[in-house]
């Protein structure tokens, strides 16, 4: 039998405690969020990238990136491997950056993910934030359409996307990429 000594209110743990303690660790942070080894095929068929973290009740990758010329949200239904991207022109003007209309794209994951890279990712989402998103967008794009009503060509601003984004940014969940395979 393993002797314990008590020394000035500390406690001295034995070999077997100290093996049972970092066995309990280990299992703990494995069981903390869902685990994506890279090049682990998940429903599409498509790899994903190592040590992603999924937290729980997602099913959504958030995608984001603007350019000089586009803006495009995406958002990666794993497991349909399919991906629902918002596209927008960008139209520099003398009064102001606009947008074209909105082109809504299904696009397969396979083909999508190849041109991706990791700062790209913003977030995961569940369905239901995926439709408020959704709602919320076409809603803004009707009302800036509409108030161009009689110009020679309504245009929206760039700002209309980004603040309606930033809006539902504040419900998405992070994603972490510091899990362990």
């Amino acid at each position: 039998m393993e002797k314990s000594t008590e020394i000035e209110g500390t406690v001295d743990v034995s070999g077997t405690m100290r093996l049972k303690l970092l066995l309990l660790v280990l299992i703990m942070s494995m069981v903390t969020c869902t685990v994506k080894n890279e090049w682990a095929k998940d429903r599409s068929g498509i790899h994903l990238l190592r040590g992603l973290c999924m937290p729980d009740k997602t099913d959504r990758l958030v995608y984001r990136h603007r350019n000089n010329t586009h803006v495009f949200i995406a958002f990666d239904i794993l497991k349909q491997g399919k991906v629902q991207m918002f596209l927008w022109e960008i139209i520099k003007a003398n009064n102001g950056t606009f947008i074209s209309d909105m082109h809504l794209k299904t696009l397969p994951a396979v083909d999508f993910r190849k041109g991706m890279i990791r700062r790209y990712i913003v977030a995961a989402t569940g369905k239901r934030h995926y439709g408020i998103f959704l709602k919320q967008i076409r809603r803004q794009m009707r009302r800036c359409r509409s108030r161009g009503v009689g110009k020679p060509r309504p245009r929206c601003q760039l700002r209309t996307i980004i603040n309606t984004f930033v809006r539902i940014s504040e419900k998405l969940r992070n994603v972490t990429f510091n899990c362990l395979p």
